[in-house]
């Protein structure tokens, strides 16, 4: 099993602090760093579809400058700046360690909550869940379409693999004592963490729920005009993130033993980086692994 990323860690001083004793259901946390005007919206989305009982947690991962001063003044949103790891894993610890609310709704900062999403969630029984999104492209977002509850299914239940992968950036939500319960997220896969994170999910048992109706609008886009950050997946390069994948292998390769399809998807996602990256020798190799014997003969496709 992996390491226990989400230790405890200090309050700082935040803005638009509401009582510690508020008694709040819900706290939606988006981690950020340099893009305060596609922040800015995100945020705005949040406020606009924000229940009763519920705030918004804004996470600055050391951006510069802060991005208080990009943030309306509200006084449902609080400012906290990330003293974890850098990187948006840290981040979403620290926002999960630093908010108020027994459940965890995680945005992105160049995303957009669809309305009435935040309240299907409290609604739900489940430990987490997560949804389709809706995906856009540009600085100008199409109108926003409220959230229509549809095709929910049980996590436990899906197949193939692929789509059991609880996509952070997909309108996941998981209780507060859910996410302590498998230690947060792995701070040391810095792309690809959500794959991580779902294995510990499914292998603790948790219950978990799949909307077919999308929660959120992701944003396509190659950074802001005033030099606001592109997608960090797209930056990485192919032999670091194949590098992740062998992690994960390696993390959970007993578990992996009983999931033949997870130890699949995984192999082929980390063979077609290496090919990519032009590691031939890195590919042999992790088809020489155990874990891999009985996919050899459809994974050596890869090496082609």
């Amino acid at each position: 099993m992996s390491p226990d990323f989400l230790t405890p860690r200090p309050r700082r001083a935040t803005t638009g602090d509401m009582s510690a004793t508020a008694d709040l259901r819900l706290s939606i946390v988006i981690p950020t760093k340099d893009r305060p005007r596609l922040l800015a919206a995100a945020a705005l989305s949040v406020l606009d579809s924000l229940p009763d009982a519920a705030e918004l947690l804004v996470v600055d991962d050391r951006s510069e400058p802060p991005v208080a001063d990009a943030l309306p003044d509200d006084p449902r949103l609080r400012v906290t700046v990330s003293e974890a790891e850098p990187g948006a894993s840290g981040a979403r610890n620290w926002g999960v360690a630093n908010a108020k609310g027994a459940r965890i709704l995680f945005l992105d900062d160049d995303d957009l909550m669809l309305p009435g999403y935040p309240d299907w969630v409290l609604q739900q029984r489940a430990d987490y869940g997560f949804s389709e999104v809706r995906i856009f492209s540009g600085m100008t977002a199409p109108p926003l379409s409220p959230f229509s509850a549809a095709g929910i299914d049980p996590v436990a239940l899906i197949r193939p693999f692929r789509h059991q992968v609880a996509g952070l950036g997909c309108g996941f939500w998981i209780d507060r004592e859910a996410f302590q319960r498998v230690g947060g997220i792995a701070e040391d896969i810095r792309v690809n963490e959500d794959t991580e994170f779902s294995i510990r999910l499914l292998r603790a048992g948790l219950s978990g729920l799949r909307s077919a109706a999308p929660g959120v609008m992701v944003r396509r886009h190659g950074g802001g005009p005033a030099g606001e950050r592109g997608h960090l997946t797209h930056d990485a390069r192919a032999a670091e993130r194949a590098n992740f994948f062998g992690m994960i292998v390696e993390r959970h390769r007993d578990w992996l033993s009983s999931r033949p399809d997870a130890a699949q998807h995984l192999l082929r996602r980390q063979l077609k980086l290496l090919a990519r990256a032009g590691d031939v020798a890195g590919a042999r190799a992790v088809l020489a692994q155990p874990i891999a014997q009985q996919h050899r003969v459809s994974l050596r496709l890869y090496l082609t």
